[in-house]
């Protein structure tokens, strides 16, 4: 039985550090790091100024001297540390910076596997948890796109270490040891200095399992350990967590969640959240490989659905309830990342804090883990290899093209051996990533940005030699009060010699200094609440050392836990194991074989000037001698070729450039009218792709652009269009057109649905209907940098007959007449007697009104009429809408003021 255990648990391990492997294999190809996003150096330049630390004598850097151009800022203060000093204590024993962050993810996601492994051995068999440990490791979301290309490390590593939790959590729910015990504490610890939103979400995921614990297993006292653990890891962590968030008064946290940040902006779609990232595995591609997006992964998908129907047919009771709640889970996670969830976002306080919704996608694996363990012992035993290597080879042949980091061109391996203060201060300048973050959520408040992007010429005053970044000196010259070149905190005291508080621009201001003449030294004291995190800090310990003695003392009454597989069914699943190893070895063996031969997993070796899949359009080169020519040898539709005003369509273009390129161009995607000359949709976003200016001419390029449809675009049919423009701005000639645009195909808009799920509604409502079928249900007044914009929603009924013109009379206090906006609806795009019946149509029109037009409170006067009679249709209120119609005209309140503007959409100027 012995050698039968041990080959066991040596297959075991070499699965685990063969599948460890193979993901993390890209790192170690070439010397640096690959990557595409700031993320990256971001981390980088932190983990530099941590290393620096060490060598100062101090451990955790609360204060980070070179942010803001040596301006200062409370950096880890508010933001988890483990990551960088991870990497900092590797570089402190001489490794690269760049070959750190490779050891630091090797061991994580080796640890991380293990974990996942023996956490889902608890309950299921060795073969599904096996491909649990695939299916969470092995997910796009956060090793392709996270490590590979973006560098969100910090983020990635609280993901591998969630799983860590997990089976620590279990484990001493399963058995008080003192070992488990010390398990569960530093486990859950090292989580809170992970990442911070990785521990918010992390947090409510381990309740909800604690949840799960008590109502399948009940067992009070395991339950409270568990309790008693998280409480002691909550006091250990308490000298981080209480003071960052305590003290988020003191910086600019705000813009955290506010613009580009605001979670509104980051919603996914359906189509994004499902689809598979399209590979072109084309030698003569020059990015064969689109970044990998936000896509949930259909194994995981398949996993899933497989778990929810195991809910439905499993013999086991365990397993039913597993499949159902690990679905559940899953399925609720991923709904809070699609736009529907919107209202949750915002009624929940401090969600919106999590900033993307996508970054809950790693946390839906953890559900799709527990489901597909679920479907696979829901077979038999003799069968379960079937779902065993579907789950197992799909996984991995998913991200298997992505192992190649050169094929998405654009993930050109950085080198960073080490990174000194200067480089530091020249990256924070040239990219702009003011304080060494996406926002300036650790700037301190009061503090004036513009004089660190040198918009303001400085204060005079002192600057700062800093000895670590907790003890500085400064000369003062003799003068008892002084401005000093440091963002203000008050967590910096000079006491007893002199007293410190804001000054100009948000800088320090020294008052009241005893002995002038000598040099002043300002030293990091913390905050009250950082004081107060330490002292829980001690308590914590003395809680962890209590607990483990504790158990220590009680370890000869444990015996075994209540849950876990028997050791028969440990040996009955030996013969599939080493066959699971073999699978992920012969991946291995097989992607350094095409690395060192081929240089990738290839399909195709087209010609020049070819593609090998089936496009549309001839080939057509726009540009000339001064812009430089690019090919369009194809394109794409990706999207319905009927969409409706708010979708999004989709187009990939495969490009050549016919000559080195001297800078980037940039696509255009339109929905265009020829007769109007007008572009009625224009804000289009490409995928990220290389610049032009390295393009190959000898290899062609893929782009795939999106363009978003306005709620309120005439549903009519369009030409989609596309050209280039230069980094200048210059259109690309297009032979035989005027407005340098290339015909791809009309497009027709199909017009929007009225009811209950109306996508847009009129902020006023004025319900009114006419005799030809035509209803009003209300308008839109908005007051724009572009002008005012008023639309009117009109639904169709059975139908109208007529055309009609809609009339817009400006009249003052009086009743004259001052302006008028007579036109068809839609442009003219349309007539009405064509509209589609049960249908809404958003007629949007720009009011100018006369330069010389007065202030004072006006109307709007708007009505129908027979653009072959002349004879007005007039409107029939509903009984709650008199108020807004008189004589059988809509009207529409507006006030005009001088010199007042408002440059976001401020709502209804009528009231």
């Amino acid at each position: 039985m012995a050698p039968t255990f041990i080959r066991h648990k040596f297959g075991i391990s070499c699965f685990l550090l063969l599948l460890a492997a193979l993901l993390v294999s890209p790192l170690w190809d070439e010397q640096g790091l690959p990557g595409i996003h700031n993320d990256m150096l971001l981390h980088m330049h932190r983990a530099a100024a941590v290393a620096r630390s060490f060598e100062q004598g101090v451990f955790w850097p609360r204060w980070l001297p070179i942010a803001y151009q040596e301006l200062g800022a409370p950096v880890f203060h508010h933001y988890s540390p483990g990551f960088h000093w991870l990497v900092a204590a590797a570089h402190l024993i001489g490794f690269r910076l760049d070959a750190s962050v490779k050891l630091v993810f090797t061991a994580a996601f080796v640890l991380s596997g293990i974990c996942t492994y023996g956490w889902l051995r608890r309950m299921f068999s060795a073969e599904a948890s096996l491909v649990g440990a695939v299916l969470y490791l092995a997910q796009s979301k956060f090793l392709l796109r996270g490590i590979y290309y973006f560098g969100d490390y910090p983020q990635m590593l609280g993901i591998l270490v969630l799983p860590v939790c997990l089976w620590a959590v279990d484990a001493l729910h399963s058995k008080g040891t003192p070992w488990n015990w010390l398990f569960a504490v530093s486990s859950l610890t090292a989580l809170v200095f992970s990442h911070n939103i990785t521990t918010i979400v992390g947090a409510f995921v381990l309740l909800i399992y604690w949840l799960m614990l008590a109502i399948f297993y009940g067992r009070p006292v395991s339950l409270m350990r568990c309790a008693l653990a998280a409480l002691t890891a909550a006091a250990l962590s308490a000298v981080f967590w209480l003071p960052a968030v305590a003290d988020l008064s003191h910086v600019q946290i705000d813009d955290a969640r506010s613009g580009y940040f605001s979670v509104g902006n980051h919603f996914i779609s359906l189509r994004e959240l499902l689809h598979l990232a399209p590979v072109f595995l084309d030698s003569s591609a020059g990015n064969p490989l689109t970044l990998p997006s936000s896509t949930f992964g259909w194994p995981q998908i398949v996993a899933v659905v497989a778990g929810l129907l195991s809910a439905l047919f499993a013999v086991r009771r365990e397993l039913r309830v597993w499949g159902f709640f690990g679905g559940l889970i899953a399925l609720a996670m991923l709904t809070l990342t699609l736009p529907v969830s919107e209202p949750i976002w915002h009624a929940v306080p401090g969600l919106d804090f999590i900033q993307f919704p996508f970054r809950l996608v790693p946390f839906a694996t953890l559900g799709a883990v527990a489901a597909g363990g679920a479907a696979i012992d829901a077979w038999s035993e003799r069968r379960r290899w079937v779902p065993t290597l579907v789950f197992l080879l799909g996984s991995i042949l998913t991200v298997f093209p992505y192992l190649f980091p050169r094929l998405i061109s654009i993930s050109s391996y950085r080198l960073v051996e080490t990174l000194s203060v200067e480089e530091s201060l020249d990256y924070e300048r040239t990219y702009g990533l003011w304080g060494f973050a996406a926002s300036k959520e650790f700037l301190v408040n009061g503090a004036d940005l513009g004089y660190v992007k040198k918009e303001r010429v400085e204060p005079r005053a002192v600057k700062l030699t800093w000895l670590s970044p907790h003890r500085a000196v400064a000369d003062l010259g003799g003068q008892t009060e002084s401005l000093l070149r440091l963002h203000y905190h008050p967590g910096w005291s000079a006491a007893p010699r002199a007293a410190l508080k804001p000054g100009a621009g948000g800088w320090t201001e020294v008052s009241g200094l005893r002995d002038p003449e000598r040099p002043l030294v300002i030293r990091w004291e913390g905050t009250a609440w950082e004081r107060r995190g330490k002292v829980l800090g001690l308590l914590g310990v003395l809680a962890a050392l209590v607990g483990f003695l504790f158990y220590a003392v009680r370890r000869g009454r444990g015996g075994r836990g209540e849950r876990g597989m028997g050791r028969a069914e440990v040996l009955g699943t030996a013969p599939l194991v080493p066959l699971m190893a073999g699978c992920v070895l012969t991946f291995f063996m097989v992607r350094y074989l095409l690395v060192w031969t081929v240089g990738g997993p290839f399909l195709w070796h087209s010609a020049a000037g070819e593609v090998p899949f089936r496009v549309e359009g001839q080939p057509e080169t726009l540009g000339d001698s001064e812009t430089g020519q690019m090919t369009l040898l194809g394109w794409k539709l990706l999207s319905s070729p009927n969409p409706r005003p708010g979708d999004t369509v989709f187009v990939r273009f495969f490009w050549q450039a016919r000559e080195r390129m001297d800078g980037d161009v940039r696509t255009l995607l339109h929905l265009y009218t020829p007769s109007l000359q007008q572009s009625w949709a224009t804000e289009n976003k490409g995928a990220i792709r290389p610049p032009a200016s390295v393009w190959d001419p000898e290899n062609y390029y893929i782009e795939t652009m999106r363009l978003t449809l306005p709620t309120d675009i005439p549903p009519v049919t369009y030409s989609l269009v596309t050209g280039l423009s230069s980094s200048a701005g210059e259109r690309f000639h297009v032979p035989g057109s005027t407005d340098g645009l290339v015909h791809l195909r009309e497009m027709s808009v199909v017009p929007l649905r009225p009811g209950r799920n109306q996508r847009v509604r009129p902020s006023t409502v004025a319900a009114g209907g006419t005799d030809d079928g035509l209803r009003l249900q209300g308008y839109d007044l908005f007051d724009g940098p572009a002008g005012r914009t008023f639309r009117l929603f009109w639904e169709t009924g059975q139908g109208v007959d007529g055309d009609w013109v809609t009339y817009i009379h400006l009249t003052d206090a009086q009743g004259e007449l001052v302006a008028q906006f007579d036109g068809p609806a839609l442009a003219g795009l349309e007539p009405t007697s064509v509209w589609k019946p049960d249908s809404l149509y958003i007629d949007s029109r720009k009011l100018e009104f006369p330069a010389d037009l007065g202030p004072g409170r006006y109307l709007l006067r708007v009505g129908l009429y027979s653009i072959v009679s002349g004879e007005r249709l007039p409107f029939h209120p509903d009984d709650t809408g008199h108020d807004h119609f008189e004589d059988g005209q809509l009207l529409v309140p507006i006030n005009v003021q001088i010199e007042v503007s408002c440059h976001t959409q401020c709502g209804p100027l009528g009231w």
